[in-house]
């Protein structure tokens, strides 16, 4: 399955990526990590490799088999490398932590791999979760 960022919402990426992982034997955990694994990342594409620009593109590229689910997103613009990112600090106190930060923390936890790569125009994540 491919999904073009240009051509379509994020809630549509989502919606097709449903459906695909539906028509696919994949378990309720790949299915879950997947989904949230596809939201986050694109959303820290987009605001922070993308700069909130509405026409670069991100392919997706999804397949499904052996017991797992590997995620493929390439797009173009400067390196953005989540692999590089340190864990958050652990909170004590919910209330008093800030929005945001955590989703390269939700990413790992559902990847059993996650490699990327850069040639110097595009970017590329590959993130593996098992069924």
């Amino acid at each position: 399955m491919q999904i073009d960022s240009r051509a379509i919402t994020l809630e549509d990426g989502r919606t097709t990526l449903l459906a695909f992982l539906r028509s696919n034997p994949v378990g309720d955990r790949a299915r879950y990590g997947t989904e949230l694994v596809f939201e986050e990342w694109m959303t820290n594409l987009r605001m922070h490799a993308l700069h909130g620009d509405p026409h670069a593109l991100v392919d997706v590229d999804v397949q499904a088999g052996r017991g797992e689910v590997c995620l493929s997103f390439s797009h173009d613009g400067p390196a953005f490398d989540p692999t590089t990112f340190p864990e958050p600090k652990p909170v004590a106190d919910l209330t008093d932590t800030p929005v945001g930060g955590r989703g390269l923390l939700l990413i790992r936890s559902f990847a059993r791999s996650m490699r990327y790569s850069h040639d110097g125009r595009r970017g590329t994540l590959i993130v593996c979760i098992d069924d």
